[in-house]
């Protein structure tokens, strides 16, 4: 199986394996809607592991994910609507957006796709709200597993106010939709991914 070569020298039996995101080949897209055009930003940098519960050599759940990025390395085409963007997420006195995991529902796999819900805090602005996301993923040659998945984010529920443009003429919708696609490499065989 493929998640043998991953797991270097797993014996049967629980054990755990981090595994580091893949920054190259990753991405995470906000987009939204406007009174005049849909607009679209993308993260240009982001960190984040996750932590995988291993039996007898196959993801048996996700124990634990560390995401964060910075407020500012999310951008568009445009860089008055960034500005805009980073003033409204108050990028001056919180610098990232944060998310920590609680728990993993609904886990399922078949040895090489998994799928489940991952609930958590998001951290936005300076403000924390409890957070669902779907997820799907699936185990990749090379020594790597890619999760993807998307969820709507109103900003009100973190007070953000949505960005106007234009004299107020341009006015944004409450709701984005947060779609990410990233790849993760086990921590044994990070460093020579990297060389």
């Amino acid at each position: 199986m493929i998640i043998s070569v991953l797991i270097l020298g797993l014996q049967t039996g629980f054990a755990q394996e981090k595994f580091k995101l893949d920054e190259r080949n990753s991405e995470i897209t906000v987009t939204g809607t406007s009174s005049v055009h849909d607009w679209e930003m993308n993260a240009t940098a982001m960190n984040a592991s996750i932590q995988l519960s291993i039996k007898e050599n196959s993801i048996n759940d996700i124990v634990n994910v560390d995401f964060s990025m910075p407020t500012e390395k999310l951008k568009s085409e445009n860089s008055i609507m960034d500005k805009k963007s980073w003033s409204a997420l108050k990028s001056d006195k919180h610098e990232s957006i944060r998310f920590d995991l609680s728990r993993v529902s609904g886990f399922t796999t078949d040895g090489k796709t998994f799928s489940g819900t991952a609930t958590g805090n998001l951290f936005i602005a300076g403000k924390s709200r409890p957070v669902t996301i779907p997820f799907d993923g699936n185990i990749k040659t090379g020594n790597t597993i890619t999760v993807t998945g998307q969820e709507k984010i109103n900003m009100k529920d973190f007070n953000i106010s949505p960005p106007t443009a234009m004299l107020g003429t341009l006015k944004t919708g409450e709701e984005v939709t947060v779609k990410f696609k990233m790849d993760f490499v086990a921590e044994s065989q990070y460093t020579g991914l990297l060389q």
